[in-house]
Parts: structure tokens; sequence; C-alpha cells
């Protein structure tokens, strides 16, 4: 069950809705401010009719960013005027990159490797995608995850620190169990994607001894995933799945 303590961020406690707006505004423009003493972090989006849910991941993300990266893969719906409207609207706050991949992919899951060609793969999206960022650190991001507030303060101190890596998980509305992933890495040659079973794999050439996997790690939740409340959309359809992304 998601604990309301991980949106705690330590303001003072008020009864009016206006007072608190400031300081929810203060708490914002310090983490852009302090941007500009850390390593430079790209975000980076694919996305596939993300709609529904794309304005709130990405302006979630923001404050922390100095470039966002989102590729877009054949959408149908409105999800590239959105990209173009955030890029307008977050200029100040940091770069948005809008490219397009335009392959159709496999679907992650079981069947994922058997219906796998080389233009199809998931790794080969996901390694254009990343090509395309220039900062210090990238960041694995999702267009269904709404990222916690604290969670920021807390990459950006790991930022700090220079980790090679920042491992963390989230919460799925649903309940759904999710595990602790290197979310955020060092933009240099130690990562790889490739294709596994069932999707795509990332991979370094090091490995993190248990001390430094213990440093890198945020242990309280960072995002919230809520992709699966899109689903009432789709109830009666034969392959509901298939449905979202095709």
């Amino acid at each position: 069950m998601l604990s309301l303590n991980i949106f705690k961020l330590g303001l003072k406690k008020t009864k009016d809705r206006l007072k608190f707006d400031g300081q929810v505004g203060s708490f914002q423009k310090e983490l852009v401010l302090n941007k500009k003493n850390l390593p430079t972090l790209s975000a980076v989006f694919r996305i596939k009719n993300a709609e529904a849910y794309l304005e709130t991941s990405v302006t979630s993300i923001a404050p922390i960013c100095t470039e966002i990266i989102i590729v877009d893969n054949n959408s149908s719906d409105n999800s590239l005027d959105i990209c173009y409207k955030l890029q307008e609207c977050l200029k100040e706050i940091c770069n948005i990159k809008i490219y397009s991949y335009k392959n159709k992919l496999s679907i992650a899951g079981e069947n994922y490797y058997k219906d796998l060609s080389e233009s199809s793969s998931l790794a080969a999206y996901y390694t254009f995608a990343f090509s395309k960022a220039t900062s210090d650190y990238v960041m694995k991001a999702d267009a269904h995850l709404l990222y916690v507030p604290l969670a920021l303060k807390k990459i950006q101190n790991k930022l700090k620190q220079k980790r090679r890596v920042i491992i963390f998980k989230g919460v799925e509305l649903y309940g759904m169990n999710l595990s602790f992933e290197r979310y955020v890495f060092k933009n240099d040659s130690s990562f790889t994607f490739i294709d596994g079973k069932s999707y795509e794999e990332l991979q370094f050439n090091y490995k993190l001894s248990k001390w430094e996997q213990l440093r890198s790690t945020i242990i309280t939740p960072c995002f919230i995933h809520f992709k699966r409340i899109r689903y009432i959309n789709d109830l009666n359809s034969h392959n509901l799945v298939e449905n979202l992304y095709k």
C-alpha cells in the first residue's frame, strides 16, 4: 500500500491553500536552481499513444532535468501535439527534444522473442533514443510514471555524490510488485541495450559491489506507475494490451 510518507517534503503545515501553493512553488524553484551545481541529466522517454498521461509525467520530472528526450513511435493520438506544447511551456526549465522512430516494434511479453526481427527490436529502439541524450547522466523515464516530488530531491542528492548509477523503484497503482532498477546512470560507453526473452534488457560493463549498490539506492518509492488506469477505455477489446499499443 502506498504510504503518504513519501509525499512529506518538510513544508510548513497550513490550512491556507495559497500559502501552501507558495511553498510548493518554492520547493520546485529550489530543484530547478539546484541543477546549476549538479551534473546534467537527460530523461529519455519512448512514447506511443501517450496523450492520457504524457503531460503529467514529463511535468513531474522536468524540474531536475537539463534536457528531456522524447522519441515517438508512430502515435495515432495527440501525443506529438502535447510534446510540442510541453517543449514551449517548459523551455525555461529544460530543453525538450522530440524525435520519431518509425519501425513497428514487437510488444514486450511472453511472445516478444518469438516475434522479434531486426527492425522490431526494442533494444534498437532504446539505443536510438538514448543516443540522442547529451547530458552527463541519462534517466530511463516513462510517460506512465508520475514522479514523486521528494524523490526528485533524493535523485539530486545522488547526482551530487556522482554515483555511477541511481537505483530506485516505484509503486504500481493496482498493487503489482515492482523491483529496484538502475534508472539513472552515467551517459558513457558503460551501458548497452540487448534483446531478452520478454523485452529489452539494460546491461553494464561493470559490476557494483554490495556497498556501492546500497549507497546508490533510494529506498522510498520514487514514482507512481499509473498506466493501467487507462484500461477502463478498452475493457471490451479482444486483446486489451495490443489495442493500447497498436
